[in-house]
């Protein structure tokens, strides 16, 4: 098939039903130029050793009775948070070939943005193992594995809450490079993220159609599901303007889907406990 960029031609695409895969030959994609991992404490090193298998499913039910699952991850939360999902995958493990799941925030906010904003609501028993790919983590206790489920919640209903309530106000997380002077905004993971979520239900999110090609075909540009190389085919103006396309249409995405659905679907508030707050709010 073919995705309309607009002005700029046609894309040719493909979308598997299964989530895009993300190897060691190419463990970026080509526009990725994201900031060196930060150095953040180890999650291990809170928590106590436990003998027994941790199971996430248990840590999933856990939650509904944990903190305020509505709350604003901190500063050092997104960090903590990156830092586990980077180091789920030691380096000396074979990865040749293998799905690596998402490991930066960027794509983990893409891939929440897309399922919070599609026709069906996706449980996180089957969205959390397309995040962590091939690579399951180990975790070493039962308080490691609640806390990094509780961090990924609130991230996801941060992403259902702003495109709810205040959908003008929702930004995609996107990543930032400053190179002599200029700072350059890197959209790669982040739509990487977001077509590993549409691919959770690519049936329902109905891709033949015209309209969603048309919304979709931004996200698209920038991610390894198409054989379009913009950055040599595009100029720098018309590359602009499809990194800029991509936040307007995340917001009509999620509205589009947001009157199919009516009143019959509240995305992503399967856990739900205190407050309401928003998704920059202290």
């Amino acid at each position: 098939g073919l995705w309309s960029l607009g002005g700029y031609g046609k894309v040719p695409w493909s979308l598997p039903h299964d989530p895009p895969r993300v190897t060691a030959t190419n463990p970026r994609p080509r526009d990725s130029h994201s900031p060196a991992p930060r150095v953040t404490q180890n999650l291990h090193q809170q928590t106590s050793s436990c003998d027994s298998p941790i199971h996430l499913s248990q840590a999933i039910r856990d939650t509904s009775a944990m903190e305020n699952l509505n709350r604003p991850l901190t500063e050092s939360e997104f960090d903590l948070l990156e830092a586990f999902l980077l180091d789920r995958i030691d380096d000396e493990s074979y990865t040749d070939g293998m799905d690596e799941g998402l490991f930066e925030i960027s794509g983990l906010d893409g891939f929440f943005t897309a399922i919070v904003s599609g026709p069906i609501t996706i449980l996180p028993s089957q969205w959390m193992p397309s995040i962590w790919g091939d690579f399951e983590p180990d975790f070493q206790s039962e308080q490691e594995a609640q806390t990094i489920v509780s961090l990924l919640m609130r991230l996801m209903n941060g992403c259902a809450a702003i495109l709810m309530e205040e959908p003008e106000a929702f930004e995609p997380m996107f990543y930032e490079r400053t190179v002599e002077g200029k700072t350059h905004t890197i959209v790669d993971e982040w739509c990487e993220g977001y077509m590993r979520g549409v691919s959770l239900a690519a049936d329902q999110w109905a891709i033949d159609t015209e309209e969603m090609q048309k919304l979709l075909s931004p996200i698209i540009a920038f991610t390894t599901h198409t054989e379009l190389d913009v950055f040599e085919q595009y100029t720098e103006q018309e590359i602009g303007l499809l990194r800029q396309a991509i936040t307007s249409n995340a917001r009509k995405i999620h509205a589009h889907w947001l009157s199919y659905r009516g009143d019959q679907h509240q995305p992503a508030q399967y856990l739900n406990s205190g407050p309401k707050v928003g998704r920059n709010d202290p």
